[in-house]
């Protein structure tokens, strides 16, 4: 029975962190480890993801500092969780360019 509880743990510890963006193109390493989006405008830098009893914590900076946007364009970030052949979305983050 404990063992069948850990395979389960391990199988649910098995997960990938993946990055949607409308619109936007795939991300890619930069040379100081941190993940580069929208034409490396955008970093993610920071990531630590952790399972809190049922929870799953998911921590993260978004660099926006080279983000250049347009008036009424809006950037839409969205991270999904994957594991076990589930996705799940995570709140967005939505960033307006000015008025």
């Amino acid at each position: 029975m404990c063992s069948d509880i850990k395979l389960w743990r391990m199988k649910n510890f098995r997960f990938l962190l993946y990055i949607c963006m409308a619109g936007m193109a795939i991300p890619s390493g930069a040379q100081d480890g941190a993940i580069r989006m929208a034409g490396n405008a955008v970093g993610l830098e920071n990531l630590k993801v952790e399972r809190s009893g049922s929870n799953l914590v998911v921590d993260m900076d978004l660099r926006l500092d080279d983000l250049k946007l347009p008036s009424n364009v809006r950037f839409v970030f969205t991270p999904l969780v994957k594991g076990s052949g589930n996705v799940r979305q995570m709140s967005p983050v939505v960033v307006n360019g000015r008025r």
